[in-house]
């Protein structure tokens, strides 16, 4: 079976601390905005897998994967400074 990023234990733990801070934030419209990002970079880490099995399933190379964790830089920078500004 082949590990995914979704499941490892780095990505639970994070995706839970962003969740927890969050949730925290008493500022709606911060936290609506922080909640999509944060779908977001779900969405982009199960892209990510999906692309990794393709791979592995059909012995190809993708070509959106170097986009794909560029964007998950991206939110995870996001991420933290905006919690940052709110902790």
């Amino acid at each position: 079976m082949l590990n995914t990023i979704e499941n490892s234990e780095v990505f639970k733990k994070e995706f839970r601390m962003f969740s927890e801070k969050i949730s925290s934030i008493k500022d709606e419209n911060v936290k609506k905005d922080l909640s999509s990002k944060l779908t977001e970079l779900l969405k982009e880490v199960r892209h990510i897998d999906s692309q990794h099995r393709d791979m592995f399933d059909k012995k190809t190379i993708p070509t959106t994967v170097p986009d794909s964790r560029a964007k998950l830089m991206e939110l995870r920078r996001y991420l933290d400074k905006r919690l940052k500004e709110f902790s």
